[in-house]
């Protein structure tokens, strides 16, 4: 698995945990080593049914 594959799943499951309430975007995106508004794009290009 390439490094891409791993960052777009770690992602996801941020998303996922920020979208169920149990994570804020802010924690979400220092995890990812995000800016906030970067995160907020990955956000908005992750469809729902991909996580």
């Amino acid at each position: 698995m390439t490094t891409r594959c791993v960052n777009a799943e770690s992602y996801g499951m941020l998303v996922k945990q920020v979208r169920k309430g149990r994570v804020t975007i802010e924690e979400a995106a220092e995890d990812a080593g995000m800016t906030v508004e970067e995160f907020k794009k990955v956000m908005e290009n992750t469809p729902l049914q991909a996580v």
